[in-house]
């Protein structure tokens, strides 16, 4: 097995932070950067305008580790996360965690092996420990395709993606083939993951490699955002054979998901979501729309 720390040419890692209001718990995310079994890392962390003081608790961290730290206005999560990679990032991999999350200690020294060992893929993921306001372990997610095809099974989670984001590591190259973040679009990982998927191989590491700190602010838990995304991401892919029955699922799954609640964006999705009148969540739907 590879020992990677007694070497002097390992592959850099540039970890991007994108920091935003988690001045509670961004010390305890960057430390868990630092203290990484793997060394060979540029860490770059960038504060999206946040109104807290993470900007002071940054600086001071920055100073006290060395690494890249930026304070900016506010322009959204892809288009910092494209600033890091284009003006900043110079490693082999890139692998990005939010700044309430946090990696277990040898999340990138298991990731690079991986790579390093399997160069069929250029991106891999692993599991995550779902946490709660406490770091107190809820669950753990994330698992491995259940087909070779890995891009149709993504396109169609629509339990939920398989990949846990705070642990994906991907080769910076393929950037220059698939583009940058979409920075119009609320899920911005799903989005990339997919067009990686089309693109090249994908490996899974089946053990937890980070934590994922679950929170009310989480952007995970706007359901009108996340609905609407999903659809104009989903439209992206409308050359494949398949797209009239995977966008009317998703069309049904957001009239289902947003009756109850959101009703008025849930209208616009009625019709689509008519095309599926024989199941049973098109009728729920339409209940909840009119009664829930």
């Amino acid at each position: 097995m590879k020992a990677f720390n007694n070497q002097t040419n390992n592959p850099l890692v540039s970890v991007i932070v994108p920091s935003y209001n988690h001045a509670l718990y961004i010390e305890n995310c960057i430390r868990s950067i630092v203290n990484q079994s793997y060394k060979d890392i540029q860490l770059i962390v960038i504060d999206d305008g946040s109104s807290d003081n993470s900007v002071e608790l940054l600086t001071k961290l920055s100073k006290e580790y060395g690494f890249i730290f930026v304070s900016q206005k506010n322009i959204g999560l892809s288009a910092t996360l494209n600033r890091g990679i284009k003006q900043y990032a110079k490693g082999k991999y890139i692998t990005i965690v939010a700044s309430d999350d946090w990696w277990l200690p040898n999340k990138i020294e298991t990731q690079v092996r991986f790579l390093e060992e399997h160069p069929q893929f250029k991106m891999c993921y692993g599991k995550a420990n779902v946490v709660d306001e406490h770091g107190e372990i809820k669950y753990t997610y994330g698992n491995a395709p259940k087909t070779d095809d890995f891009f149709k099974e993504l396109i169609n989670a629509t339990e939920g993606s398989f990949i846990p984001v705070l642990t994906v590591m991907y080769e910076r190259e393929i950037h220059d083939v698939i583009g940058y973040y979409d920075e119009k679009s609320y899920i911005e990982d799903w989005d990339m993951h997919l067009r990686i998927a089309y693109k090249y191989s994908i490996g899974f590491i089946n053990e937890p490699l980070a934590c994922y700190r679950y929170h009310g602010s989480n952007m995970s838990s706007n359901t009108v955002k996340m609905m609407n995304a999903m659809i104009n991401i989903v439209k992206k892919w409308n050359h494949l054979s398949d797209y009239s029955r995977i966008i009317n699922k998703w069309e049904l799954i957001a009239f289902r998901q947003l009756a109850k609640n959101h009703k008025k964006e849930a209208r616009k999705y009625l019709l689509p979501a008519s095309k599926s009148f024989y199941k049973v969540g098109f009728w729920r739907g339409v209940f909840n729309l009119i009664i829930g």
